[in-house]
Protein backbone atom coordinates (compact mmCIF):
# COMPACT_ATOMS: atom_id res chain seq x y z
CA UNK A 1 0.00 0.00 0.00
CA UNK A 2 1.51 2.92 -1.10
CA UNK A 3 1.46 5.62 1.66
CA UNK A 4 2.38 9.78 1.45
CA UNK A 5 4.05 10.91 4.25
CA UNK A 6 4.51 14.36 5.59
CA UNK A 7 6.71 15.43 8.74
CA UNK A 8 6.70 18.65 10.36
CA UNK A 9 9.51 19.96 12.52
CA UNK A 10 7.93 21.61 16.23
CA UNK A 11 10.05 22.51 18.82
CA UNK A 12 8.66 20.18 21.10
CA UNK A 13 9.20 17.10 18.36
CA UNK A 14 8.01 16.41 15.15
CA UNK A 15 4.41 15.86 13.82
CA UNK A 16 4.00 13.05 11.00
CA UNK A 17 1.05 13.25 8.33
CA UNK A 18 0.64 9.85 6.54
CA UNK A 19 -2.32 8.93 4.57
CA UNK A 20 -2.70 6.88 1.50
CA UNK A 21 -2.23 8.06 -2.14
CA UNK A 22 -4.21 11.10 -3.17
CA UNK A 23 -7.93 10.42 -4.39
CA UNK A 24 -11.66 11.90 -4.57
CA UNK A 25 -12.34 10.75 -1.30
CA UNK A 26 -10.85 12.35 2.08
CA UNK A 27 -8.08 10.93 4.45
CA UNK A 28 -9.56 10.59 7.95
CA UNK A 29 -7.48 9.03 10.82
CA UNK A 30 -7.36 10.51 14.43
CA UNK A 31 -4.24 12.17 16.17
CA UNK A 32 -2.35 10.35 18.09
CA UNK A 33 0.25 12.08 20.53
CA UNK A 34 3.32 9.83 22.41
CA UNK A 35 7.48 10.10 23.12
CA UNK A 36 9.07 7.56 21.15
CA UNK A 37 12.75 6.39 21.28
CA UNK A 38 13.59 7.40 17.90
CA UNK A 39 11.36 9.94 15.44
CA UNK A 40 11.72 6.93 12.74
CA UNK A 41 9.29 4.69 14.90
CA UNK A 42 6.58 7.55 15.00
CA UNK A 43 7.03 7.72 10.99
CA UNK A 44 6.77 4.43 10.45
CA UNK A 45 3.97 4.02 13.04
CA UNK A 46 1.54 6.68 11.09
CA UNK A 47 2.36 5.09 7.70
CA UNK A 48 1.25 1.84 9.21
CA UNK A 49 -1.52 3.21 11.11
CA UNK A 50 -3.05 4.97 8.02
CA UNK A 51 -2.73 1.64 6.27
CA UNK A 52 -5.06 0.26 9.20
CA UNK A 53 -7.46 2.96 8.72
CA UNK A 54 -7.39 2.21 5.17
CA UNK A 55 -8.39 -0.83 5.82
CA UNK A 56 -11.63 -0.16 8.09
CA UNK A 57 -12.50 2.38 5.48
CA UNK A 58 -12.28 -0.60 2.98
CA UNK A 59 -13.96 -2.98 4.65
CA UNK A 60 -17.14 -0.53 6.01
CA UNK A 61 -17.16 1.72 2.58
CA UNK A 62 -17.01 4.82 4.52
CA UNK A 63 -16.34 7.11 2.07
CA UNK A 64 -12.90 8.10 3.45
CA UNK A 65 -9.44 7.05 2.49
CA UNK A 66 -6.82 6.08 5.04
CA UNK A 67 -4.92 8.90 7.17
CA UNK A 68 -3.85 9.19 10.52
CA UNK A 69 -1.09 11.95 12.71
CA UNK A 70 1.16 11.02 14.71
CA UNK A 71 3.24 13.86 16.66
CA UNK A 72 6.41 12.25 18.56
CA UNK A 73 7.07 14.53 21.61
CA UNK A 74 9.53 15.59 24.06
CA UNK A 75 6.88 15.62 27.01
CA UNK A 76 3.43 15.59 27.35
CA UNK A 77 3.54 19.01 28.74
CA UNK A 78 0.77 21.34 27.94
CA UNK A 79 2.81 23.51 25.78
CA UNK A 80 3.45 20.36 23.88
CA UNK A 81 -0.13 19.67 22.99
CA UNK A 82 -0.37 23.54 22.48
CA UNK A 83 1.75 23.23 19.75
CA UNK A 84 0.61 19.98 17.96
CA UNK A 85 -2.71 21.58 18.09
CA UNK A 86 -1.66 24.88 16.16
CA UNK A 87 0.46 22.65 13.95
CA UNK A 88 -2.28 20.44 13.16
CA UNK A 89 -4.85 22.80 12.21
CA UNK A 90 -2.54 24.55 9.98
CA UNK A 91 -1.31 21.91 8.24
CA UNK A 92 -5.23 20.64 8.00
CA UNK A 93 -6.30 24.09 6.93
CA UNK A 94 -3.87 23.77 4.10
CA UNK A 95 -5.23 20.70 2.97
CA UNK A 96 -8.69 21.85 2.81
CA UNK A 97 -10.74 18.79 3.29
CA UNK A 98 -8.63 16.19 2.41
CA UNK A 99 -7.90 15.19 5.82
CA UNK A 100 -9.97 15.09 8.81
CA UNK A 101 -8.82 14.00 12.08
CA UNK A 102 -9.87 13.06 15.78
CA UNK A 103 -9.40 11.50 18.96
CA UNK A 104 -6.62 9.40 19.79
CA UNK A 105 -4.14 8.38 22.03
CA UNK A 106 -3.32 10.88 24.58
CA UNK A 107 -5.05 13.28 22.76
CA UNK A 108 -9.25 13.03 24.14
CA UNK A 109 -12.25 15.42 24.35
CA UNK A 110 -10.28 18.60 25.77
CA UNK A 111 -7.56 18.06 23.05
CA UNK A 112 -10.17 17.32 19.89
CA UNK A 113 -12.45 20.48 20.86
CA UNK A 114 -9.55 23.13 21.06
CA UNK A 115 -8.42 21.68 17.87
CA UNK A 116 -11.80 22.41 16.73
CA UNK A 117 -11.41 25.72 17.86
CA UNK A 118 -8.42 26.37 14.82
CA UNK A 119 -9.74 24.32 12.27
CA UNK A 120 -13.30 22.70 10.54
CA UNK A 121 -11.76 19.60 9.67
CA UNK A 122 -11.91 17.79 12.91
CA UNK A 123 -14.40 14.51 12.99
CA UNK A 124 -15.32 13.27 16.73
CA UNK A 125 -18.89 13.67 16.95
CA UNK A 126 -18.42 17.21 18.56
CA UNK A 127 -21.63 18.72 19.51
CA UNK A 128 -23.47 15.78 19.24
CA UNK A 129 -24.66 12.75 21.81
CA UNK A 130 -22.53 10.53 20.01
CA UNK A 131 -19.80 9.38 21.63
CA UNK A 132 -17.23 8.61 19.36
CA UNK A 133 -15.53 5.92 22.09
CA UNK A 134 -19.11 4.72 23.33
CA UNK A 135 -19.58 4.16 19.09
CA UNK A 136 -15.97 2.07 19.05
CA UNK A 137 -17.10 -0.17 21.99
CA UNK A 138 -20.46 -0.57 20.32
CA UNK A 139 -18.31 -2.46 17.35
CA UNK A 140 -16.34 -4.06 20.03
CA UNK A 141 -19.14 -5.43 21.62
CA UNK A 142 -20.49 -6.78 17.74
CA UNK A 143 -17.37 -8.48 17.55
CA UNK A 144 -17.63 -10.05 21.12
CA UNK A 145 -21.21 -11.18 20.21
CA UNK A 146 -19.90 -13.03 16.99
CA UNK A 147 -17.02 -14.42 19.09
CA UNK A 148 -19.60 -15.87 21.80
CA UNK A 149 -21.88 -17.40 18.63
CA UNK A 150 -18.66 -18.81 17.29
CA UNK A 151 -17.89 -20.79 20.70
CA UNK A 152 -22.00 -21.41 21.00
CA UNK A 153 -22.26 -20.02 24.70
CA UNK A 154 -24.57 -18.35 25.69
CA UNK A 155 -22.39 -16.70 28.92
CA UNK A 156 -18.25 -15.67 28.23
CA UNK A 157 -15.43 -15.44 30.62
CA UNK A 158 -13.91 -12.04 29.25
CA UNK A 159 -10.51 -10.59 29.76
CA UNK A 160 -10.18 -6.72 28.92
CA UNK A 161 -6.87 -5.21 28.33
CA UNK A 162 -6.84 -1.82 29.17
CA UNK A 163 -9.57 0.58 30.82
CA UNK A 164 -9.44 3.75 29.56
CA UNK A 165 -12.18 4.99 27.03
CA UNK A 166 -13.06 2.68 24.86
CA UNK A 167 -11.88 -0.74 27.20
CA UNK A 168 -13.92 1.01 30.25
CA UNK A 169 -17.29 0.97 28.07
CA UNK A 170 -16.48 -2.45 27.15
CA UNK A 171 -16.64 -3.56 30.65
CA UNK A 172 -19.46 -1.98 31.54
CA UNK A 173 -21.45 -2.88 28.65
CA UNK A 174 -20.28 -6.70 29.08
CA UNK A 175 -21.66 -6.44 32.64
CA UNK A 176 -24.70 -5.01 32.04
CA UNK A 177 -24.94 -8.07 29.71
CA UNK A 178 -24.36 -10.48 32.57
CA UNK A 179 -21.02 -11.45 31.38
CA UNK A 180 -17.76 -12.84 33.99
CA UNK A 181 -15.82 -9.76 33.44
CA UNK A 182 -11.93 -9.66 34.40
CA UNK A 183 -9.60 -5.95 33.67
CA UNK A 184 -6.09 -5.54 33.54
CA UNK A 185 -4.59 -1.64 33.17
CA UNK A 186 -0.88 -0.58 33.95
CA UNK A 187 -2.62 1.93 36.26
CA UNK A 188 -3.89 -0.37 38.60
CA UNK A 189 -6.62 1.45 39.85
CA UNK A 190 -8.08 2.29 36.27
CA UNK A 191 -9.23 -1.15 36.10
CA UNK A 192 -11.45 -0.63 39.52
CA UNK A 193 -14.81 -1.00 38.00
CA UNK A 194 -17.63 -2.00 40.47
CA UNK A 195 -18.54 -5.09 38.96
CA UNK A 196 -15.55 -6.60 37.02
CA UNK A 197 -12.27 -8.22 38.60
CA UNK A 198 -9.20 -6.17 38.69
CA UNK A 199 -6.57 -8.72 37.73
CA UNK A 200 -4.09 -6.48 39.07
CA UNK A 201 -1.08 -7.72 37.43
CA UNK A 202 -0.39 -9.49 34.44
CA UNK A 203 0.72 -12.91 35.95
CA UNK A 204 -3.15 -12.93 37.46
CA UNK A 205 -4.68 -12.80 34.01
CA UNK A 206 -1.99 -14.80 31.83
CA UNK A 207 -2.35 -18.04 33.68
CA UNK A 208 -5.96 -18.58 33.39
CA UNK A 209 -8.35 -19.94 30.24
CA UNK A 210 -10.38 -17.17 28.36
CA UNK A 211 -13.03 -17.42 26.09
CA UNK A 212 -12.64 -14.11 25.11
CA UNK A 213 -9.87 -11.43 25.45
CA UNK A 214 -10.21 -7.43 24.33
CA UNK A 215 -7.23 -5.87 24.04
CA UNK A 216 -7.91 -2.09 23.82
CA UNK A 217 -5.25 -0.13 25.35
CA UNK A 218 -1.39 0.45 23.54
CA UNK A 219 0.00 -0.66 20.13
CA UNK A 220 2.04 -3.52 19.76
CA UNK A 221 1.14 -4.89 23.24
CA UNK A 222 0.60 -8.40 21.80
CA UNK A 223 4.63 -9.60 21.67
CA UNK A 224 5.77 -13.12 20.38
CA UNK A 225 5.79 -14.34 24.04
CA UNK A 226 2.49 -12.64 24.90
CA UNK A 227 1.30 -14.25 21.81
CA UNK A 228 2.55 -17.93 22.85
CA UNK A 229 1.47 -17.95 26.25
CA UNK A 230 -1.78 -16.29 26.18
CA UNK A 231 -4.45 -18.53 26.11
CA UNK A 232 -8.23 -17.30 24.56
CA UNK A 233 -10.82 -18.63 22.51
CA UNK A 234 -11.41 -15.58 20.45
CA UNK A 235 -9.00 -12.46 20.63
CA UNK A 236 -10.94 -9.08 19.68
CA UNK A 237 -8.51 -6.03 19.28
CA UNK A 238 -9.47 -3.12 19.86
CA UNK A 239 -6.61 -1.05 19.67
CA UNK A 240 -4.57 -0.11 16.37
CA UNK A 241 -1.43 -2.17 16.01
CA UNK A 242 -1.68 -4.56 18.49
CA UNK A 243 0.62 -7.09 17.52
CA UNK A 244 4.39 -6.96 17.10
CA UNK A 245 5.79 -8.90 14.01
CA UNK A 246 4.21 -12.95 13.97
CA UNK A 247 2.36 -12.61 17.18
CA UNK A 248 -0.89 -12.63 15.40
CA UNK A 249 0.36 -15.67 13.34
CA UNK A 250 1.33 -17.73 16.61
CA UNK A 251 -2.37 -16.62 17.83
CA UNK A 252 -4.03 -18.34 15.30
CA UNK A 253 -1.78 -21.08 14.42
CA UNK A 254 -2.60 -22.18 18.00
CA UNK A 255 -6.45 -22.20 17.22
CA UNK A 256 -7.43 -18.31 18.79
CA UNK A 257 -10.27 -16.64 16.14
CA UNK A 258 -8.82 -13.28 15.51
CA UNK A 259 -10.97 -10.50 14.98
CA UNK A 260 -7.94 -8.26 14.05
CA UNK A 261 -8.63 -4.06 14.85
CA UNK A 262 -9.58 -3.92 10.73
CA UNK A 263 -12.78 -5.26 11.32
CA UNK A 264 -13.54 -4.72 14.85
CA UNK A 265 -12.46 -1.08 15.98
CA UNK A 266 -14.11 0.52 13.72
CA UNK A 267 -17.04 2.23 15.42
CA UNK A 268 -15.55 5.77 15.18
CA UNK A 269 -14.78 5.48 11.76
CA UNK A 270 -18.48 4.42 10.89
CA UNK A 271 -19.80 6.79 13.30
CA UNK A 272 -17.73 9.54 11.22
CA UNK A 273 -19.24 8.87 8.04
CA UNK A 274 -22.42 9.20 9.52
CA UNK A 275 -21.13 12.77 10.69
CA UNK A 276 -20.06 13.97 7.08
CA UNK A 277 -22.07 12.68 4.91
CA UNK A 278 -25.28 12.72 6.37
CA UNK A 279 -25.17 16.05 8.62
CA UNK A 280 -29.08 16.15 8.55
CA UNK A 281 -29.56 12.84 9.93
CA UNK A 282 -26.61 13.69 12.38
CA UNK A 283 -28.15 16.06 13.87
CA UNK A 284 -31.76 14.75 15.03
CA UNK A 285 -30.34 11.02 15.15
CA UNK A 286 -30.73 9.06 18.58
CA UNK A 287 -27.16 7.90 19.84
CA UNK A 288 -28.73 4.40 20.71
CA UNK A 289 -29.75 4.18 16.48
CA UNK A 290 -25.78 4.79 15.65
CA UNK A 291 -24.65 2.56 18.53
CA UNK A 292 -26.93 -0.58 17.46
CA UNK A 293 -26.39 0.35 13.46
CA UNK A 294 -22.50 0.07 14.51
CA UNK A 295 -23.09 -2.66 16.87
CA UNK A 296 -25.03 -5.08 13.29
CA UNK A 297 -22.48 -3.52 10.95
CA UNK A 298 -19.56 -5.14 12.88
CA UNK A 299 -20.95 -8.33 13.79
CA UNK A 300 -22.11 -8.86 10.45
CA UNK A 301 -18.72 -8.39 9.28
CA UNK A 302 -17.16 -10.78 12.01
CA UNK A 303 -19.65 -13.63 11.23
CA UNK A 304 -18.18 -13.41 7.28
CA UNK A 305 -15.06 -13.31 8.59
CA UNK A 306 -16.27 -16.57 10.46
CA UNK A 307 -17.38 -18.17 7.18
CA UNK A 308 -14.43 -17.40 5.46
CA UNK A 309 -11.37 -18.74 7.71
CA UNK A 310 -13.52 -21.04 10.54
CA UNK A 311 -16.49 -22.68 8.16
CA UNK A 312 -17.23 -25.02 10.61
CA UNK A 313 -18.00 -22.32 13.44
CA UNK A 314 -19.47 -19.81 11.07
CA UNK A 315 -23.07 -20.55 11.50
CA UNK A 316 -24.20 -22.10 14.67
CA UNK A 317 -26.51 -19.39 15.29
CA UNK A 318 -26.77 -15.90 15.96
CA UNK A 319 -28.57 -15.91 19.22
CA UNK A 320 -26.17 -13.61 21.17
CA UNK A 321 -26.12 -10.92 18.40
CA UNK A 322 -28.50 -8.61 20.40
CA UNK A 323 -27.36 -5.22 20.78
CA UNK A 324 -29.14 -4.28 24.35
Amino acid sequence: MSIDLLSIDMSCGTIHFACTKKSSLPANGGLRVLTYQKDTYAAEEACQLAEQMQIKHKTYHTGFRGGKIVANVSSLSQAAFDEVITTAAVELNKRKGDFFTGADLNFGDVQVMQLEEKTQYVLAALGSKVHYAEATASGVIGAIAAGKSALNIQSAKVLVHGAGAVGSRVVKRLIKMGEGVSVFDVVVEKADIPGAVNTRSKENWMSEDWDIVVFASVSRVIDVVLARKLKAKVLVCAANLPFTSKAQHIMEAKGTIVFDEGISSAGAVIADSIEFYNPIVWKSVNPQQVYNFIFCRISEACFKRLAARYPHLSYLGRQFTIYD
